[in-house]
């Protein structure tokens, strides 16, 4: 691959969304992420990096994607243990290491069962801001984006409609 001091989405990718998939979360990462390669015109050994993201052991590590598509030696793996802000911190990541030389293709990645598995805001979280946010139901990102959004609504006199 030649060289750029840009990076690009070029290819999206999915599986079958089902309440009950009947499916390990390693056959819908590997369906996904094969779907977004074909997309993007390329092959598993073109992919030298790979990311994403897991809360609670909800999702498989990258590497075990990686293992399964038949990437070639992987120069990058990324394996964040976020949720909210964790897409978009993910695509960064991997845009910036494509500008810095760290790999030529990065596959990114979201996989779970959301249904069948650990469902967002069911999951409680150690630390000391759980007294304040599970007693009002705050147990999903969600929630806070949508009180900030309220907000900002208000602040700004802007209806939802404006």
């Amino acid at each position: 691959m030649t060289r750029t001091s840009k990076a690009a989405v070029v290819g999206v990718g999915f599986s079958p969304m089902a309440r009950r998939s009947e499916r390990s979360v390693l056959s819908l990462a590997s369906e996904a992420c094969s779907a977004a390669l074909a997309d993007a015109g390329l092959s598993a050994s073109n992919v030298d990096g790979i990311g994403s993201f897991m809360l609670s052991g909800d999702s498989v590590p990258a590497v075990a994607v990686a293992t399964s598509l038949g990437c070639g030696p992987l120069k990058l793996a990324l394996d964040l243990n976020l949720g909210g802000q964790a897409p978009c911190l993910l695509a960064w990541q991997a845009a910036q290491a494509i500008v810095r030389g760290d790999a030529d293709v990065v596959l990114v990645y979201r996989a779970l069962n959301g249904r069948s598995g650990p469902r967002v805001g069911s999951m409680h979280f150690e630390g000391r801001g759980g007294q304040y946010r599970y007693p009002i139901g705050y147990g999903a990102y969600l929630m806070y984006t949508a009180m900030w959004a309220a907000r900002f609504l208000f602040e700004t006199g802007q209806g939802a409609h404006d």
